[in-house]
C-alpha cells in the first residue's frame, strides 16, 4: 500500500517540483509523494507536519489529517523518471533524488492519477510525540489518531477560533495561499496564531 498524508485535502494529484524541499532533494522532476510503509513515515515526508500539528494542539485545535491510499499494484514500477510504461509509473528507489527517503519511506507517482484510485480517510490528531534524540528536526516518533467523518478544514477551524475577518478562500489570500504552498502559509499563520494565542493566555 502506498500512503499520502496531508493536513489538506486534496481535489486533485499532479505531479509538481515541491515548493519545500529538504535540504538537497531534486528540483527538476515533478512528482507526487507517496510513503510505501505507514501514516507515520508519510508524515515525516510533510514539510513542518508535525511542528505544525504540534502548534495546533497547543492552540487547542485536534488537527485533521487526511490519509489517501493506494495499493502498489495499481502502480507501474520503474527505475528511473524517464523510464516510459503504460499506467500510473511509481519509483521506489529514489534516495538519490531525495536524501531523507529512508527515513520516509518517500516514494514518486510520476503521472496524473484518476482520484477514484484512492481511498481517503479522514482522522483527528490527538497527540504527537518528537524523537528527542535530534530536537532541531522535529522528527515525529509517534501520533495518536481517532478516525472523524466530515470534518472541517483545519483552515477554518483556525480562522474561526481567532475571529478572522477573512476566509481562507479569501482572494486576498491567494498569493500566499495556493497550490503547492499550503503546508508553508500554515506555518505562518500558525506562528501568528500562536502568538496572538499567548496574548490571550491559550
Amino acid at each position: 500500500m502506498l500512503y499520502h498524508v496531508s493536513l489538506f485535502p486534496v481535489k486533485q494529484f499532479y505531479p509538481r517540483i515541491p515548493v519545500s524541499r529538504c535540504c538537497g532533494e531534486d528540483f527538476h522532476i515533478p512528482r507526487i509523494s507517496f510513503s510505501r510503509f505507514s501514516v507515520l513515515k508519510a508524515l515525516r515526508a510533510i514539510p513542518e507536519g508535525g511542528r505544525n500539528i504540534s502548534k495546533m494542539l497547543k492552540l487547542g485545535i485536534c488537527p485533521v489529517l487526511y490519509v489517501y491510499t493506494i495499493p502498489e499494484d495499481q502502480c507501474i514500477l520503474v527505475h528511473y523518471p524517464e523510464e516510459k510504461a503504460k499506467g500510473i509509473r511509481y519509483m521506489e528507489d529514489i534516495l538519490e533524488y531525495v536524501p531523507d527517503s529512508d527515513l520516509t519511506g518517500e516514494c514518486w507517482l510520476l503521472d496524473k492519477p484518476d482520484m477514484d484510485m484512492f481511498i481517503c480517510r479522514t482522522f483527528y490528531v490527538s497527540h504527537i510525540e518528537f524523537d528527542i534524540s535530534d530536537v532541531d528536526l522535529y522528527i515525529v516518533k509517534n501520533i495518536e489518531l481517532e478516525s472523524c467523518v466530515n470534518p472541517e478544514s483545519n483552515l477554518d477551524r483556525l480562522f474561526a477560533k481567532f475571529r478572522c475577518k477573512c476566509k481562507p478562500d479569501d482572494p486576498g489570500l491567494s498569493e500566499f495561499y495556493y497550490p503547492g504552498n499550503e503546508n508553508a502559509f500554515l506555518t505562518y499563520i500558525l506562528d501568528i496564531f500562536e502568538e496572538k494565542g499567548e496574548n490571550y493566555g491559550i
